[in-house]
């Protein structure tokens, strides 16, 4: 016993050791996981503030997209409103009075016209004609929405009208000696874009970034075309310079790396420290990204490719642009998205819903990682000193109170078991009745050994009880078979001759398990056998025997019940259902059919209950199978059931096997179903082939 006793506290040492190691790569791992955890909630996060500043950029392009879907709209209520050409109005007349240095102008507009409510329209002197009276007039018209426009998008450099006459109409007003159409505006790409040619959905466009003739620095331009009677006149635009778009990008404020609005031409158009209000040249992407992750980002742009803007309801008349509903845009914006952490960076890729602009992130990984260290590394570290204090006072008190009384225990069952056990020895106070229950249990030890027996003797009576020698008559074969679940069991079978030409089938099952179900079985069948004796219905039988067992039912057990009368001159089934499942009738072709339902409570449930008798007719060669709910029921180790699917495929092809053969193959075919699953209810069959009636002797 001394060696017990080394040996399990070299064992503990052992144990404890290894639990040591154990804490200090626990404590590793967690600095792992909680490293790894704050690392992606980093890159979560900038993600989320890169979706917020996308969402507000897209917002303000949004603004430039409905501001010029307006302007084509106001352009073609104007075409729309006849006869044309207009009648000439107060600002032609002043418009072609006073030509400037070879140019039509409103340099000196006339009285009742503001400069600040209005655009300057400039064109090279030329013939007055039905066309130059119908475009000069639409550009004055929509001197009011461009005020309007102005008004509600602050971001705007400029608006204007431009036709090929060319003709300019500009907003806000500047004098034609700072600038004036000529040749080279309609060479433009804000323009030329609304040719049919080059747009023939005419639908709005993004320019690329280009220096403004006008001084506004660096800019970009979205138009859109404006038609009359199928005739291209010009296109509705506005300008969004570059300082403008990175004074909105600067504003959101940047933890690790940068963010930068690149378009589809891979310029730059936004940057807080590469683009300057002063700029005079426009810049690539090159300029924002290091040189040995230059190609990857590229690859990224090219992959997340641009989704197609969010179109409006149709602007003008004559708009063809093609239309999609929203969701189908932020889906698609959602699949463009490209993210990826190489080369040390984090790089992400936004295409943007109303413009074909990509906002990207570029952010060092070791800042982002550097941070989210120094939220884990003192966490972990004050995580792993208490792990390690607790090991220590854990080792300790476990000696005191688990190491030492266990090898007093094992001692003490050691001289139970020789009988020469004395008094417990001192031990503390919560393992007393460790060593009481060591005197209860060899105690108890001798009385479960004779309850075991005793068990054993009721699983013998009650098998005894069951039918074991069945008729083989030339009219009929019966069998039958019950495997219970535990020692004893709550199911049975049954069979009675009521006289020469019929005789009694019953089949049951009781709502419990174990002794209870078993005494309650045995009840059941003798009330049953009792009362068929003296009933032709069995219906009539199972009321009164439910009678009988509803009757002081303080334990509230059940049992279902099917009991059929077959005449043997006939072959006519008459039966009655208590809650028990309908038996199967297999034909002497092969054919399956399972019998009506009579739609009965299990008896013992409620007294003054009615049952409903059915009819059945067996022809000659049929087999009629009753069984429990222990065999459709039966579970394999994945908890599926047998199910009636399985039984009828089980008895396919049986009308030629003996009646054992065919009620082993169906018992056979449950277990094998089940596999290792433990049987959880009492399997029970009985089964009688009809062979038709015989002529008296």
């Amino acid at each position: 016993m001394a060696n017990v006793g080394a040996s399990l506290l070299a064992r503990f040492n052992r144990i404890i050791a290894v639990a040591f190691v154990g804490v200090m790569l626990v404590g590793v791992a967690l600095l792992s996981v909680e490293f790894s955890g704050r690392f992606d909630d980093e890159c979560s996060l900038l993600r989320a503030e890169l979706d917020a500043l996308a969402v507000a950029l897209d917002f303000m392009l949004k603004e430039h997209a409905d501001a010029v879907d307006a302007l084509a709209l106001q352009a073609d209520q104007i075409l729309s409103q006849g006869p044309q050409p207009p009648p000439e109005s107060a600002l032609f007349d002043s418009f072609v009075a006073e030509p400037v240095d070879g140019y039509f102008t409103l340099d000196h507009p006339p009285a009742g016209y503001a400069t600040a409510r209005m655009a300057n329209t400039t064109t090279p002197i030329q013939p007055i004609d039905d066309n130059f009276r119908l475009i000069t007039e639409l550009s004055f018209g929509l001197n009011d929405i461009f005020h309007v426009t102005a008004r509600k998008n602050p971001y705007a450099a400029w608006i204007y009208f431009t036709a090929g006459m060319p003709l300019i109409s500009i907003y806000p007003w500047i004098h034609s000696h700072e600038y004036r159409v000529s040749a080279s505006t309609v060479a433009k790409e804000f323009y030329l874009g609304g040719l049919l040619e080059r747009n023939p959905s005419r639908s709005r466009f993004w320019t690329a970034a280009y220096m403004d003739e006008a001084g506004k620095g660096l800019m970009v331009t979205m138009a859109k075309p404006v038609d009359y009677q199928g005739r291209f006149l010009g296109t509705v635009a506005i300008d969004l310079t570059l300082d403008e778009m990175r004074a909105f990008v600067a504003r959101w404020g940047m933890r690790y790396g940068e963010w930068f609005v690149v378009n589809d031409h891979d310029q730059l158009l936004a940057h807080p420290r590469v683009i300057r209000a002063d700029d005079r040249e426009v810049r690539t992407i090159d300029f924002a990204l290091p040189d040995s992750i230059r190609p990857l980002v590229h690859t990224l742009l090219a992959d997340a490719g641009q989704p197609a803007p969010a179109p409006a309801a149709p602007a003008a008349m004559g708009d063809t642009g093609t239309t999609a509903a929203s969701g189908e845009t932020e889906a698609a914006v959602a699949a463009a998205r490209q993210s990826v952490v190489a080369g040390g960076h984090l790089i992400d890729v936004v295409p943007l819903t109303h413009a074909p602009f990509r906002l990207v992130y570029l952010g060092s990984t070791w800042d982002i990682r550097w941070s989210a260290l120094r939220g884990s590394l003192v966490a972990a570290m004050l995580l792993v000193a208490g792990l390690g204090t607790m090991v220590w006072i854990t080792v300790h008190a476990i000696r005191q109170n688990f190491i030492h009384p266990t090898q007093q225990l094992v001692q003490y069952i050691e001289e139970e078991s020789r009988g020469s056990a004395g008094e417990i020895p001192a031990v503390p106070p919560g393992w007393r009745p460790w060593f009481e229950t060591i005197d209860t249990v060899f105690n108890a030890h001798a009385q479960l050994v004779s309850i075991r027996r005793e068990l054993d003797v009721a699983r013998t009576m009650q098998q005894s009880i069951l039918p074991t020698r069945f008729p083989s008559r030339p009219d009929l074969q019966l069998g039958g078979r019950m495997l219970p679940a535990r020692e004893v069991g709550g199911d049975f079978y049954d069979f009675f001759w009521l006289d020469r030409h019929r005789i009694g089938l019953v089949i049951a099952d009781v709502s419990d398990k174990g002794v209870p179900a078993a005494l309650f079985m045995a009840v059941a069948r003798t009330l049953l056998r009792a009362t068929a004796a003296g009933l032709d219905s069995p219906a009539a039988c199972l009321a009164a025997t439910n009678d009988h067992l509803a009757e002081d039912n303080e334990q509230m057990m059940f049992v279902t019940v099917f009991y059929g009368i077959l005449e043997t001159a006939s072959g006519v089934l008459t039966y009655a259902s208590g809650g028990h499942p309908p038996p199967v009738m297999l034909g002497p072709d092969g054919g399956i059919i399972a019998l009506e339902a009579s739609g009965g409570m299990a008896l013992g449930v409620s007294p003054q209950v009615r049952y409903t008798d059915r009819r059945q007719r067996l022809d000659p060669g049929s087999t009629l199978i009753l069984y429990t709910d222990g065999v459709t029921e039966a579970l394999d180790p994945a908890n599926n059931e047998f199910t009636d699917e399985r039984l009828i495929q089980a008895l396919d092809g049986g009308q030629d096997l003996a009646i054992d053969a065919l009620i082993s193959r169906v018992i056979c075919a449950v277990q094998g179903f089940a596999d290792s699953a433990p049987q959880a209810d009492d399997l029970t069959v009985l089964a009688l082939r009809y062979r038709g009636a015989t002529p008296p002797a």
